[in-house]
């Protein structure tokens, strides 16, 4: 990227602003898995990302469906 200027005090708070919101983004640092993301808190899709948690709670999530489908079948067929 070439970013020009008019004069040298531009290109300097140009620079400084840059640094500036590269230090305090969270997109900018070490995170964990060395992923480019941040962790996410309170997000609904985090298990996408969790590994095993994920899928522990991919598991459950359709032992309850196929519970819920055997007791529906069982109820119509009665």
């Amino acid at each position: 990227m070439k970013v020009n200027a008019d004069n040298q005090r531009q290109m300097h708070q140009f620079i400084v602003s840059m640094e500036r919101i590269a230090a305090q983004s969270a997109w900018t640092g070490m995170n964990r898995f060395d992923s480019f993301a941040p962790l996410r808190v309170n997000v609904a899709a985090q298990w996408l990302v969790d590994g095993v948690s994920g899928i522990q709670w991919l598991y459950l999530a359709s032992k309850e469906v196929k519970q819920g489908l055997m007791d529906s079948v069982t109820i119509s067929g009665t």
